[in-house]
């Protein structure tokens, strides 16, 4: 991500100097031989004068615009393909408008010489312009080719896609080009293999899923067919090749499986329905390895309760931009909390298909981690990225899903022998208590 920044930054420097390059040809070429200063006179020398051969000089700069504009749209049509085949055609036509700055000024430099060449200037000041323009035209190619590697890059698709998403109610993002692109970039790098590229791809909309906000969807706050195909067509289509797909891709999925659950529980979709199961196709393409199911998991938990050094958890970006819900709204922590345990026991009766006895010794520890991880790293969190008010609030939820999730453990433990339940009371407990003695010993600020 930091070296991103740092590939725009570079290309919108050449960007910025061109413009520069515009303003000073205007100047010289157009202003200062009529303005009569001492420091304009070379500028306003007649060029008949000074000997000059214009017609030579204007046919080598035309000849050479002639060049870089065939060497660039070469270069260029390999990249749309690229971006055309991987990803989508809307992606190329956006990467394609990035060409306009170039296309622009190429065609007024090249008609301005060609105006130059029937009427040939009379100040030398214009032929330092046409010299000052061709610069710029070589620092906007300059400044697209720095940056073209990025835009076929993930993270430049998961940033336009989303970008065209937000603008849109969530019923009809189906219909919007950035959908296509989000399930058909991660789709196709899911199935190639391409770790960098999912991964980019998934904590982008992972993490855009987690803060979006569709004031009439919450509003409404209940079950909508147009919002619940949205989401789950979208989870499901980039979820396509998982099961076919190293782990490494597999746990990336986790963190638009995330994403889905914050957005879905904000828009009060039921999650404990058979008929509203957003993770039905997300399953069923991955399979019932139990690698496979254990490293969507991890990636699960990762994004809502972890995070990174650049990305806070999901929750606490979650609870963050809801902070306008009361404390005893059930979309803070007991919709979530469901939607959990659902996906748990969807996780574990899949891979019960494939090892029964896995399942059943893995049941426990993927609970305990779960716990784990809001006991510990959101609470670490909550306390080193938050003050006062807010800290105590968000500590409080997250105390409450905690309770939420052992409550909603007890239809998943009708399965378990006697021995399971009272261990899996005994985790809970263990947790709860650890993380209220750290909260009682952690001053406020």
């Amino acid at each position: 991500m930091a070296r991103s920044a740092q590939v725009r930054l570079v290309g919108g420097a050449f960007q910025a100097l061109a413009v520069v390059c515009i303003v000073v040809g205007v100047v010289i070429g157009w202003l200062a031989p009529h303005i009569g200063l001492p420091f304009t006179e070379p500028l306003s020398r007649s060029v008949a004068a000074s000997g000059v051969d214009s017609a030579t000089f204007l046919g080598a700069a035309l000849t050479t615009l002639g060049v870089i504009v065939a060497i660039l749209i070469g270069y260029n049509v390999a990249g749309l393909q690229t971006a055309g085949q991987l990803m989508s055609l809307a992606l190329a036509r956006a990467m394609l408008l990035s060409l306009a700055p170039f296309l622009l000024w190429w065609t007024v430099t090249t008609g301005v010489g060609l105006v130059y060449l029937l009427a040939p200037p009379l100040y030398m000041g214009q032929l330092w312009q046409m010299l000052v323009w061709f610069g710029a035209v070589v620092l906007f190619m300059l400044g697209y080719l720095w940056t073209l590697p990025w835009r076929l890059s993930g993270e430049y698709a998961a940033r336009w896609a989303v970008d065209d998403l937000r603008a849109a109610p969530i019923e009809q993002w189906e219909a919007q080009d950035g959908y296509d692109v989000l399930q058909s970039s991660i789709a196709a790098a899911t199935g190639r293999g391409d770790l960098g590229a999912v991964r980019a791809l998934a904590q982008t909309l992972g993490g855009f899923l987690a803060a979006a906000r569709d004031a009439e969807a919450e509003r409404d706050n209940r079950y909508h067919r147009g919002r619940y195909r949205a989401l789950k067509n979208l989870v499901s289509g980039c979820a396509q090749f998982a099961g076919k797909a190293p782990t490494s891709v597999t746990y990336q999925l986790g963190y638009v499986a995330a994403g889905a659950l914050t957005l879905a529980a904000a828009m009060g979709l039921p999650t404990g329905d058979a008929e509203t199961d957003l993770y039905s196709g997300l399953l069923r393409a991955l399979g019932a390895s139990p690698d496979w199911i254990d490293s969507l998991w991890t990636g699960m938990r990762h994004a809502l309760c972890r995070g990174d050094a650049r990305t806070p958890p999901y929750l606490l970006t979650y609870w963050r931009q809801h902070r306008d819900w009361g404390d005893d709204d059930p979309r803070a922590t007991q919709r979530i909390a469901d939607g959990l345990m659902r996906l748990l026991d969807d996780l574990l009766r899949q891979m019960a298909r494939e090892d029964a006895t896995r399942a059943q010794a893995d049941a426990l520890p993927m609970l305990a981690d779960l716990y784990r991880y809001i006991a510990n790293y959101l609470r670490e969190r909550i306390e080193a990225d938050c003050f006062g008010a807010e800290r105590v609030r968000l500590l409080a939820l997250a105390s409450a899903l905690l309770a939420q999730l052992h409550t909603h453990t007890l239809p998943l433990s009708d399965a378990w022998s006697e021995q399971q339940r009272a261990h899996a009371a005994d985790i809970y407990e263990r947790e709860r208590v650890k993380f209220t003695l750290t909260v009682a010993v952690t001053p406020s600020a």
